[in-house]
């Protein structure tokens, strides 16, 4: 006959197989007993190991006695039998105990009648009683009255994470107390495993076999750590870390770096029309050749107005094309850009370091601010920018067609990673009225060449209505504004008649 106590007990509620436990810590075992029968105290694997081994278990002999004997064995103690066949799985009592199933109490003796008592079983050195009468409040782990609370995930840290258990006694055998916790190191210990990297790692419960007995498992998992920005998320496994930009976010906080972060790769989730005009600013630097979906990358000018009596101009500069002769521009960290796609997506490669932001994303030409924008942004009714402010569309959405670049109004908002453009003057408040009445109804916006004299126009600015008419055929005017086959061939004329507003 055997009695078996198992070390770790169910692998999981859906598999009943008994699980292993690393018992090698204990450094043995020690039992408080009496057997009028020949017994053994020996080492279970599993079904399937203790088949390897012919069922030869490393095990001890414990004398016969009819009165309560405690006794203790160190694992180079446990042998397996001699009768082994060489076909026959060998394995030493220390190497048993890193794999320990459970342990066997095994009664084998003539047809009888025979007295046992099995009263504790627990560590080398564990503190089993002398005698049974001692035992009173014991409690084993998987006890009824034990419970051993779930551990909540852990982010990834990169070193060993053995996190807090709350195990609580909840005195079902008629204690004074309602319930009790027990207390790490004079109750029990811990042993944490594969507890590095993202994925399940273990814990293992030691009683302390002072009051409490046996072993138990908890499983947790460590997770991805997640660190948040605003529309900006830091993720970092044991791969390294990257990071995702949602284009889209609404919350309104900010995207706030304090030091520079280094990423294997970023990930921008925001949709763009294909050969449409968008804005964009990012925290870190990149180059073209690093861009895929990216066409044209245009920086703010200024406004600008020929002559007195001329409309005035939103000016864009030409930095980078796909089909210019520069090979490659790189995109400063904290800067508005206009750019143009050439697909609903961009595509970062390689890795990039998010710089710490600062108090600007802006390029300031005169009084005019091209604003970029960490945060999600409404403009209320009593805002004071809406009078001075335009945002660009990038999308279709209600009345507001692709290349609209709209005049605020109550309601309109603007996601992160993206820019608007603001007047931002010093203007006295009596002729503040005045100033905001004199913006005109339309302004073209036009991209300047290197040498000024030649300008293509990508769209209208209606100051009234925030659209931008795009141009289809892309002509190209000169600075008075006439529609010119090439360059012209007066040099520095038409560059000389504009002012900058």
């Amino acid at each position: 006959m055997t009695v078996a106590f198992n070390v770790v007990g169910q692998t999981s509620d859906t598999d009943t197989t008994s699980a292993p436990g690393d018992a090698s810590d204990w450094g043995g075992l020690c039992i408080t007993y009496r057997s009028t029968a020949r017994t053994a105290l020996q080492l279970g694997l599993g079904d399937k190991v203790d088949y390897d081994m012919e069922y030869g278990n490393p095990y001890v002999t414990l004398p016969v006695t009819n009165k309560d004997t405690s006794l203790q064995f160190k694992w180079s103690d446990f042998k397996q039998p001699t009768w082994l066949s060489i076909r026959a799985l060998l394995i030493s009592g220390e190497k048993a105990a890193k794999q320990l199933v459970s342990v066997q109490f095994r009664m084998q003796d003539r047809v009888g009648a025979y007295d046992f008592n099995i009263c504790a079983i627990g560590p080398y050195n564990g503190g089993c009683p002398e005698r049974c009468s001692e035992i009173v409040s014991q409690r084993w782990l998987s006890h009824d009255s034990i419970s051993i609370s779930d551990i909540p995930d852990q982010p990834y840290t990169g070193d060993s994470i053995c996190p807090e258990v709350v195990i609580t006694d909840h005195h079902k055998f008629g204690s004074k107390n309602a319930e009790d916790r027990l207390v790490l190191g004079s109750d029990y210990t811990v042993k944490c495993e594969n507890n590095v990297n993202v994925g399940t790692a273990r814990m293992t419960i030691f009683a302390n076999n002072k009051g409490y007995y046996g072993v138990a498992v908890k499983n947790f998992k460590i997770v991805v750590d997640e660190q948040h920005y605003g529309a900006l998320t830091v993720y970092k496994d044991q791969y390294g870390p990257w990071a995702v930009i949602d284009g889209e976010y609404k919350d309104k906080d900010t995207v706030k770096v304090e030091k520079d972060i280094e990423v294997n790769s970023v990930r921008l989730d925001r949709e763009f029309t294909p050969d449409a005009y968008s804005t964009i600013v990012l925290p870190f630097a990149i180059s073209t050749n690093n861009i895929v979906g990216l066409s044209k990358v245009l920086a703010f000018n200024g406004v600008s107005q020929e002559q007195e009596t001329s409309p005035k101009k939103v000016e864009m500069t030409e930095l980078w094309s796909d089909n210019s002769g520069l090979k490659s521009f790189t995109l400063k960290a904290n800067t508005p850009y206009i750019i143009q796609t050439s697909r609903a997506d961009l595509t970062f490669k390689g890795s990039v370091t998010i710089v710490k932001t600062g108090n600007s994303n802006s390029s300031y030409v005169g009084p005019w601010e091209f604003r970029g924008m960490y945060s999600y942004k409404v403009w209320d009714e009593d805002d004071p920018e809406r009078a001075v402010a335009y945002g660009f569309a990038a999308a279709e959405e209600g009345e507001c067609k692709v290349g609209d670049f709209v005049k605020v109004g109550a309601g309109a908002y603007i996601n992160p990673m993206r820019a608007y453009m603001i007047y931002s003057g010093d203007v006295p408040a009596p002729l503040k009225p005045a100033m905001i009445e004199s913006l005109p109804e339309t302004m073209d916006v036009v991209v300047v060449d290197e040498s000024g004299e030649q300008t293509t126009v990508i769209g209208t600015l209606d100051t009234r209505t925030g659209v931008i008419r795009m141009s289809r055929d892309h002509r190209v005017f000169d600075l008075n504004g006439r529609n010119v086959k090439g360059k012209p061939e007066a040099k520095g004329a038409y560059y000389g008649k504009k002012t900058k507003f």
